[in-house]
């Protein structure tokens, strides 16, 4: 290379090492921006040649390579140099390196440049590859390390190759395949580098036979390891193999199998890896920052170190304006890019693997940009369109070959890392893709929420599994959710929203926030519905705004609603919408303290599912009307009605009305003054609700739970601490305590009401009478808030027993307010109250009157 610029020498030794000028300024602590002079031409030689010389070693360059670099920069050579220096020089500790590879025997090479400063993590997989590699020595063999572009793959082959010295003492070579480059190396130009490491002069014959048997002959009896780097398929390869003694470590994109290769796979780096390089790198950022760009990088090694890259060289670059640019797809794309070295560019990086793609392949690689989470075969062939009707397993296949998507066996799920995402979505919008994959998902979507909505109405095993399923893919649901909602009015979104609010309605209670998520869906399908003039979904979806109201405990409007949509003319035949607003105006009615209301309409309801032979609405009548009882003192008939109503539940394995009929069992047995079936009952409701990860009723069993530890009241307003032993009235405590964080988490305030009711009673149970009273307190509070009239009578009573010793009169006001409601709605046990407060209303103990 005698006469040729230093710009181009070092241009060629960096690229073919593959380190950019950042690290192999960390590498050499030659500073970076001399080293950029130099490769670019804007300097054409340092003024000393210890710099090349530090350049030189950390490249792991030859003798002649080093020679090279020296003439090129107009400096002497390393034996001009060794000749000229005293001995007592202490520049020529720089030229120990070269003149202790003089000595050796000319068949000993060590390549291997050191790994990148900044690597971190990968432990298990080092540890790993040593050991299969060391085990390799003695009998030849090949490791294969696969993964997606920027992963790492080459760093953590360096990182284990280097700790391999002992096992290959002979050499440690790299070969370059440029496998994703466009012009890879042959197999016989990758045996020619090696065998010309042994044997510099030799001439070569040229056939693949030939280079093979002289391939081996020059390894023969040596313990060599090659790096084969960057392989582009099993072809390239195989001719590689070595014989005893050697070993192959490769490094490749594309997953392909060489008899005997062990495989090792390379994901993503961990957070705690993927911080600990930021940091190493970049000293300004702080840990929450760190976390934030490594999240946004997808714990893509080449993307992190981009990113610490131009953190740490330009530091009128602000944290937050990196953190903005990575938050937005394209900008991401355009940031992670390191503007001084071409090959630290993420999306170049990428796209290598996507350009080797045939069309077919590439059409559908863009396609599943539209993904946002990953997905099972199904969804991917409702969405994907396969240019020729090619099998779309068979191009997932190959797109999982060429590493550009991922796969878990286990649980049968695709995915595409974000970044990769990004690159497939930037070439769908390009190509026209982007919109009509968005609308088949977003149908997809509907389609899958009606799938589970008629799984979960199945009942039995059926019910959880949906569930199960609608967790599994709800981040495919909410954005086709969100696609529709940001094209409301065009009809064909209108119609998808309106399909998917009702095919959600059956089980969306136990997955969705009422007030941040379900009120806006459903009153977004209802203008949808009265655009394309649905009267059907249009009843249906007024129905559902009642039931929120009713959820959310804003009981008048609640009632005031289903009153209106009962009295409004509808679709001839609905008769199911008109037992399910039955059904909820009898809740509401009996929250409003307006029971012989509530009972009529309960009625009502029976009569309608009995006559539709409609058994799940007739067990909802059921229920509803033996709670009505159970408000008005009828625990006894109370308790038929839903023994009735379990039985057809479970006929039908219904789940959750099982859950719902239990804990209303629970409170009717409590009733009865038979606390052990209460506590049985309550328990067993509340491992259905877990079952089925409804947190509400989760939170509403272990309220009931906690009522039914503390034995009911002899009569009305009685010391509630009569029978209980402290540790009944503490485990009370303690799952009253359960379940008031939950009923607080899920935002359910008639849940809250009657966790502090029964913690209240657990606490004065347990004497602990200041702490009883705030809860009943607060119990008031939120049932007087919310309109519920029962509620608040009993919270009532029971505040004003325990304020009876500290402040009478306010006790009495209570205790009288609950007397007349029951006395409204005729409670049976009404008589049992007045007499007690009769009792109370006479002169106060010690009065002397």
């Amino acid at each position: 290379m005698s006469g040729t610029a230093l710009s181009d020498v070092l241009q060629q030794v960096m690229q073919r090492v593959g380190v950019g000028a950042q690290t192999l300024s960390k590498l050499t602590g030659v500073p970076r921006t001399a080293i950029d002079n130099w490769r670019d031409g804007t300097v054409r030689r340092p003024r000393h040649w210890r710099p090349l010389l530090r350049i030189a070693g950390a490249l792991l360059l030859s003798r002649d390579e080093t020679d090279a670099l020296l003439a090129a920069a107009g400096h002497p050579r390393l034996d001009t140099l060794d000749s000229t220096l005293p001995l007592d020089d202490p520049d020529r500790s720089h030229l120990a390196r070269w003149a202790v590879q003089r000595r050796r025997s000319a068949t000993v090479r060590h390549e291997l440049r050191a790994p990148a400063p900044d690597f971190v993590g990968r432990i298990d997989a080092v540890k790993r590859i040593v050991s299969l590699l060391s085990e390799l020595g003695g009998g030849g063999g090949v490791v294969g390390i696969r993964g997606m572009g920027g992963i790492g793959k080459t760093e953590l082959a360096l990182v284990a190759a280097n700790e391999l010295g002992e096992s290959f003492p002979d050499a440690r070579l790299i070969v370059n395949l440029r496998g994703v480059s466009g012009a890879p190396l042959s197999p016989e130009q990758a045996m020619r580098q090696v065998i010309h490491a042994f044997a510099s002069d030799e001439p070569l014959e040229d056939g693949l036979e030939a280079l093979q048997r002289r391939y081996c002959s020059v390894l023969s009896g040596r313990r060599v390891l090659i790096l084969a780097d960057d392989a582009a398929d099993a072809a390239q390869v195989s001719p590689l193999l070595t014989p005893s003694g050697s070993a192959l470590l490769v490094t490749s994109r594309q997953r392909f199998a060489i008899a005997g290769m062990t495989t090792v796979d390379l994901g993503e780096l961990s957070e705690a890896e993927a911080v600990r390089l930021l940091e190493t790198s970049c000293e300004r950022l702080t840990v929450e920052e760190a976390q934030l760009i490594a999240s946004a990088c997808g714990h893509l090694p080449l993307a992190l170190r981009i990113s610490a890259g131009l953190l740490t060289n330009d530091p009128t670059l602000a944290v937050s304006e990196h953190l903005a640019a990575l938050s937005d797809h394209r900008r991401r794309q355009a940031h992670l890019r390191d503007p001084d070295d071409e090959r630290l560019d993420v999306t170049a990086s990428l796209a290598f693997s996507q350009a080797r793609l045939d069309s077919a392949s590439q059409a559908v690689f863009r396609q599943l940009s539209v993904f946002v989470g990953d997905f099972d075969t199904a969804l991917a062939e409702a969405v994907v369109r396969v240019p020729g009707g090619a099998d779309t397993t068979v191009v997932l296949r190959l797109l999982l070959r060429r590493s550009l998507i991922g796969y878990e066996p286990a649980r049968g799920r695709w995915r595409l890392h974000d970044l990769v995402r990004d690159l497939a979505r930037s070439a769908a919008e390009d190509a026209g893709d982007w919109v009509p994959a968005m609308w088949r998902y977003a149908e997809a979507g509907v389609r899958m929420a009606e799938a589970i909505r008629n799984g979960y109405l199945s009942g039995g095993d059926a019910m959880p599994a949906s569930l199960a399923m609608f967790d599994l893919e709800r981040p495919h649901l909410d954005a086709g959710r969100r696609w529709l909602g940001a094209h409301v009015g065009d009809e064909r979104a209108d119609r998808l929203l309106v399909a998917d609010a009702v095919a959600i309605d059956s089980y969306s209670f136990l997955r969705h926030d009422f007030h941040n998520e379900l009120q806006p869906m459903v009153e977004q399908a209802l203008a949808a519905a009265r655009r394309l003039g649905d009267q059907a979904a249009e009843a249906q979806l007024l129905n559902q705004i009642g039931h929120l109201a009713l959820q959310a405990s804003r009981l008048p409007e609640a009632a005031a609603h289903f009153e209106r949509w009962l009295a409004m003319p509808r679709p001839t035949g609905d008769r199911l919408q008109e037992m399910r607003a039955l059904n909820n105006l009898s809740v509401a009615y009996v929250q409003l303290g307006q029971p012989r209301r509530a009972i009529t309409v309960s009625e009502r309801q029976l009569d309608l599912a009995r006559a539709d032979g409609n058994r799940r609405l007739e067990a909802m009548a059921l229920t509803n009307l033996a709670r009505t009882l159970g408000f008005v003192g009828e625990p006894v008939i109370a308790r038929d009605h839903l023994e009735l109503a379990l039985t057809m539940v479970r006929e039908d394995g219904e789940r959750f009305g099982e859950c719902l009929i239990l804990d209303n069992l629970s409170t009717v047995h409590h009733m009865l003054d038979e606390p052990a079936h209460a506590v049985d009952l309550a328990q067993r409701a509340y491992r259905i609700a877990a079952s089925l990860g409804d947190r509400e009723r989760m939170a509403e069993a272990s309220a009931t739970l906690s009522q039914a530890l503390v034995p009911v009241e002899p009569v009305a307003g009685a010391d509630p601490a009569g029978g209980t032993g402290p540790s009944g009235a503490d485990e009370a405590a303690a799952v009253g305590e359960r379940a008031l964080a939950i009923a607080r988490e899920v935002g359910a305030r008639r849940t809250e009401a009657k966790a502090l009711k029964a913690l209240g009673r657990a606490y004065a149970a347990a004497g602990r009478s200041e702490l009883a009273r705030r809860m009943f307190e607060e119990a008031l509070a939120i049932r007087t808030e919310t309109g519920d009239e029962n509620g608040a009578a009993d919270c009532a009573w029971l505040l004003g027993a325990n304020l009876l010793p500290t402040d009478r009169e306010r006790a009495l006001h209570l205790m009288r307010r609950a007397v007349a409601h029951w006395t409204g709605i005729e409670h049976a046990r009404v008589a049992l109250h007045a007499a007690r407060l009769a009792e109370l209303d006479g002169p106060a103990p010690g009065s002397g009157h």
